[in-house]
């Protein structure tokens, strides 16, 4: 591997090392993440790696010439056009007209919020936008118990990295989610280990986790936004966490963890 991520350091953290080895399988929800995360960097960027799918006539004229249809999209006059939408634009992703309306939403409400507006605009000698940080991040001695020197070979993608004009650098994480209320956002937070990815970023880069900040975006009505950062005991609890995953990564990189195989018995076929 060209160094760990984030979400297998997560992996480590909350499960083990050979969770976190396992490929993550494609799905709707990291799909749109992807769309979602294009878009908030560069609409423009984004229409020449997606084509819309805008199927609201299709439809109509469906509807116009057989109104008892009660699912036009099943139709073979909708799956013919969808097939040449999809062969005309082989080279894009094809995301649909529904999906594409909350994205742009999403964005518009994003950029109104005076929190962001200002994070938006407070930066000199930037932004770095979906810029990759690789970085051998060594373990600190207090956690590498019977070994010395260890390191770990580490990698992070964040969304918006910029300085200001007193030298500081701050990030920025675009997260969409169901809640951007503070007792909503929390319990994403915690659930998804979030602090952990703060941490561990800031650390590849070097920045202070202080200067990170989550932008939470609902991605249904109101569309809410909020913008958190964290706190030193939540900084702190994360960065033993990271150290502790670090630490049990070299030593398995060096062969002395070994891996944990578990038998569950034999199968039986009744």
């Amino acid at each position: 591997m060209d160094g760990w991520s984030s979400t297998q350091i997560k992996q480590v953290v909350q499960h083990s090392i050979e969770r976190a080895l396992i490929p993550l399988k494609d799905s709707e929800a990291l799909q749109f993440g992807r769309a979602f995360h294009t878009y908030m960097e560069d609409p423009s960027q984004f229409l020449t790696e997606y084509a819309v799918f805008d199927d609201e006539q299709l439809i109509a004229d469906i509807l116009a010439k057989r109104p008892d249809i009660s699912a036009p999209t099943m139709t073979k006059d909708y799956k013919t056009a969808k097939s040449q939408f999809d062969a005309d634009n082989a080279d894009k992703t094809i995301i649909g007209l529904q999906d594409f309306n909350t994205l742009e939403r999403m964005r518009v409400e994003t950029m109104k919020n005076p929190m962001v507006e200002n994070l938006m605009q407070s930066h000199v000698n930037g932004p770095i936008l979906e810029g990759s940080f690789f970085s051998t991040i060594d373990v600190p001695a207090d956690f590498t118990g019977d070994y010395d020197d260890l390191s770990v070979l580490c990698k992070a993608r964040p969304d918006f990295l910029a300085e200001t004009k007193d030298g500081l650098h701050y990030m920025v994480d675009w997260k969409s989610c169901r809640d951007a209320s503070p007792k909503g956002f929390r319990s994403d937070f915690f659930r998804f280990r979030y602090d952990v990815q703060a941490v561990f970023y800031s650390m590849v880069v070097g920045i202070n986790p202080q200067h990170f900040y989550f932008v939470a975006i609902e991605k249904e009505e109101p569309f809410n936004v909020g913008v958190y950062n964290l706190s030193p005991e939540t900084i702190q609890g994360a960065y033993d966490e990271v150290n502790d995953a670090l630490r049990r990564i070299a030593l398995y990189e060096l062969g002395a963890l070994a891996p944990k195989i578990q038998s569950y018995g034999e199968v039986v076929c009744l």
